[in-house]
């Protein structure tokens, strides 16, 4: 059996992904509105490699990326590339 890490880029938007075509009632699409609020991120293969995170911070309105003890400011166009500042 053959694994391989997907690294495929997925576009979505950072506000109001709307899901409602994918939910079954009416009711339910009310609902199916998402603000994204972290990524996690993984450099490295299968059999290793280093997680760091961004997310964003809802009282100061920013974003930030996580990386061990780092921490440093994030622009929100840099959310959905792939981060490997180390």
């Amino acid at each position: 059996m053959h694994r391989q890490k997907l690294d495929d880029l997925v576009d979505f938007p950072l506000v109001d992904l709307d899901l409602s075509d994918k939910v079954l009632s009416k009711d339910s699409a009310k609902k199916a509105h998402y603000d994204l609020f972290a990524v996690s991120e993984h450099s490295g293969g299968l059999g290793g490699g280093h997680y760091t995170a961004t997310a964003h911070d809802e009282t100061s309105d920013q974003w930030f990326h996580y990386n061990d003890a780092s921490v440093s400011r994030a622009q929100p166009s840099s959310v959905r590339e792939p981060y490997f500042h180390f």
